[in-house]
This record gives C-alpha cells, sequence and structure tokens, in this order.
C-alpha cells in the first residue's frame, strides 16, 4: 500500500512539474470545480463501512478549466480538524468517522496560473449503520467571524448565523453572549431566528459568542464560540 501511495505522489509531482509555466508567459483562466458527491446537506449512506466507526466516502467533482490538480479540503466540524488531500484526479476515496458532520471543498490547481480557485462549500452527515436521526451541523457564524475587529452603530452590534439540518427539522436556535468566554449570557433562547439585533457593547471590548441548533427530535449542535473585538 505504502508502494502505491508513493507511487502516487510521484505521478502527481510529475504532471506539475511537465505543465509548468515558461517564464513570462500570462497566467491561464483557471475554473472552480463543481461538486458532485457527497451531496450538499444531505446523510451520506453510501459509504463503506470498514470499522464499527469508520467508513470509506468516495468524494467527486466536476473537472475544473484549466485545472492539473486539485486540493480536497475535507473540515470535520464536530473537533475543526482538516483533512488535506492533492489528487490529479476529480474523485478520492477516504476514511471518515461514522455519526459526523464534515464540510468539503475543492481547490484548482495549475503551475500555469498563481490563482488557486475554491470551490461552494458543502456539508454532509456520514451517517452510521441504521441510523435515521441526524443532529443539525454546526451553525455558520456570519457576522461577526472569529477575530473580527468590528465598529458598532450608536454602542450596538447585530449577531448573524446560519444553519441546516440534514433531517430539515431544525425548532430553534440558543445564542449565548459575553465577555468571558466560559460564563456567557443567554440573549436568544430556541427561537427559529438567524439574527440578534441591537446587541449593546462597549468600544475596545473583546466579546464571545456562541449558537446552538435545536432540532425537533431534540438533537442539538453546538457552533463553538467566536470572539470578536469592538473597535
Amino acid at each position: 500500500m505504502e508502494k502505491v501511495r508513493i507511487v502516487v505522489i510521484v505521478l502527481v509531482i510529475a504532471i506539475f512539474a511537465g505543465c509548468a509555466k515558461n517564464p513570462g508567459e500570462p497566467d491561464v483562466l483557471l475554473g472552480k470545480a463543481n461538486l458532485l458527491l457527497p451531496l450538499k446537506d444531505q446523510p451520506c449512506l453510501t459509504g463503506t463501512n470498514i470499522t464499527a466507526t469508520e467508513s470509506t466516502v468516495a468524494f467527486s467533482w466536476q473537472p475544473a478549466e484549466n485545472a492539473e490538480g486539485y486540493d480536497l479540503i475535507i473540515k470535520n466540524l464536530l473537533t475543526n480538524q482538516v483533512i488535506t488531500m492533492r489528487t490529479a484526479s476529480v474523485s478520492q476515496n477516504i476514511n471518515l468517522l461514522l455519526n459526523t458532520p464534515y464540510s468539503w471543498q475543492v481547490k484548482s490547481l495549475s503551475t500555469r496560473s498563481s490563482e488557486t480557485p475554491l470551490s461552494e462549500v458543502w456539508k454532509f452527515f456520514n451517517a452510521g449503520p441504521g441510523q435515521i436521526s441526524f443532529s443539525p451541523y454546526p451553525a455558520d457564524m456570519i457576522s461577526p467571524y472569529m477575530n473580527q475587529k468590528i465598529t458598532a452603530v450608536n454602542g450596538k452590534v447585530n449577531l448573524k448565523w446560519s444553519g441546516a439540518d440534514p433531517d430539515k427539522d431544525i425548532v430553534g436556535y440558543s445564542v449565548y453572549f459575553g465577555t468571558i468566554a466560559n460564563n456567557l449570557n443567554t440573549i436568544i433562547d430556541n427561537k427559529m431566528v438567524t439574527e440578534a439585533s441591537d446587541i449593546s457593547v462597549v468600544p475596545g471590548n473583546v466579546y464571545y459568542w456562541k449558537v446552538i441548533t435545536r432540532d425537533a427530535r431534540s438533537n442539538i449542535s453546538d457552533s463553538g464560540t467566536i470572539s470578536f473585538t469592538v473597535n
């Protein structure tokens, strides 16, 4: 298996080296990959189980214009661990944990371009055997995002997020906010809204916030805590 892996790596390097851009040659227009599988915001039920806790998931996407290779980027949404696989193909099999939500995207690569366009980001839930109910994906924190510096308007800011669920049965969001990361106050309690408006802040302070998403079967997900600074 190790010999096969070495051969694949050598082939990818050879492909890139053989297509190197000549000095002074203008960049080619490098396109974005269009994702195919796993499907967006859906449970992945087609993986091949290899252990009680892992399965092999097949990723595929359409070729990007002028691309010579790709980086497949997969993120565990519970741990934020990122896996990056470089390939000259438009498909890749990866072993992933069962009962776990992931996001994925593809970066287009070419030695003839300084650009590295990214595809859309899709989420999926790597389902376990017989699993029929799925937790919501952790909410995407739109604004403020991590470590952002923002300017308050009349001493107030707005918090914005988005959510998704493989079962499409989200029933509410709870939002927690404050200046102490491990002691946040509840400012929204299980409501079907994706914005908290007119939150009072003080210039110069660092603030923290997070979102808990709930679905109709009492499954929950935690966005993780985001910090931002008010100018």
